[in-house]
């Protein structure tokens, strides 16, 4: 058994490394990454053990309390908009079109723990929308709020260590919402009012070991959101639009490369003056994000120079 064990090990292994190099050839990024992690030994995955200011070890209700600060300061320093009004000819959806939205449900997509996984939903999403059309048809109708339940809209917060990252250190973990399947069913553009509830008053629960706090976000994209990508979108061109205003005609098209939330910039330097340009530049657009509620991170920033030229020791001495 053991011979037949480790002769299944070993074709398995030629397997892999036959899709691999199938896919290199193929120039197939995705069909390499999972050859590639098939391949590569099993790893436990790192769990973030919050440390205090100066290192120390904290209780698990200490960590909670530290991590709530955290997301309080990061997501929670605006104003929650409250729709008003009402739904005057209301949203009418059908149990056809509900079934479909869950049929979208992407299977792999990680829900909360309080609600079943997006596999089932997507599976069951004939019986799902028969259950769920009556009361949508409710909330949604004429005269009504638009208003859904918090089950649907709030998240549950996973901080996930960044790669190379110290774990014990808050800035160091990237925050991931979990939402309820219902709440990823995709929306018509014009249902504004409809998106609005959505975020009204959601909150996002915070978990170390058997402790949980929510913190309720008043500010940046909601975390879990299936509209979150084209909201950021829809906020980097008004950014975008905001740097063109104040730059050299033509600069943002050719020196300006922006990726979600990383910014790119460029310059061609020929002297004193385009140096001083570029420079002034670089405060300008530091000054719009940070109008815009962009948050810089000076460690993640930098200024890379490659001067050449008799002058170049003279205009780094006094214009950096």
């Amino acid at each position: 058994m053991r011979a037949d064990v480790r002769m299944a090990k070993r074709q398995q292994i030629t397997d892999t490394m036959l899709e691999l190099e199938q896919a290199a050839k193929c120039g197939d990024q995705g069909g390499i990454y999972v050859a590639v992690r098939k391949l590569a030994p099993w790893k436990p995955a790192a769990k973030p053990s919050i440390r205090g200011k100066s290192g120390e070890f904290l209780t698990p209700a200490q960590q909670l309390r530290e991590l709530c600060r955290h997301a309080t300061a990061k997501f929670c320093q605006g104003t929650d908009y409250q729709p008003k009004g009402i739904l005057h000819e209301g949203v009418q959806v059908t149990v056809e079109q509900l079934q479909q939205a869950l049929q979208r449900l992407p299977i792999r997509k990680a829900a909360p723990p309080t609600a079943a996984p997006s596999a089932l939903w997507k599976n069951s999403a004939a019986e799902l929308s028969k259950l769920f059309w009556k009361p949508l048809s409710e909330a949604w109708g004429p005269g009504a709020e638009g208003s859904a339940p918090s089950i649907w809209k709030d998240a549950n917060m996973v901080w996930m260590p960044k790669p190379q990252k110290d774990s014990s250190i808050l800035a160091n973990l990237r925050p991931i919402g979990l939402v309820h399947p219902m709440g990823k069913l995709q929306a018509d553009p014009e249902l504004v009012h409809l998106i609005m509830h959505m975020q009204h008053e959601a909150q996002y629960w915070n978990n170390v070991g058997a402790d949980t706090r929510p913190v309720t976000p008043t500010q940046g994209i909601k975390q879990g959101c299936c509209i979150a990508p084209y909201l950021f979108v829809a906020y980097t061109i008004m950014v975008m639009d905001k740097l063109s205003a104040q730059m050299a005609p033509g600069w943002q098209d050719d020196g300006l490369t922006w990726y979600a939330d990383d910014a790119f910039a460029a310059w061609l330097v020929r002297g004193v003056d385009d140096l001083r340009q570029a420079l002034s530049d670089i405060h300008t657009i530091i000054s719009v994000l940070r109008d815009h509620g962009m948050e810089i991170q000076p460690d993640k920033c930098a200024v890379l120079l490659n001067l050449h030229g008799k002058e170049k020791s003279k205009i780094l001495k006094h214009r950096i």
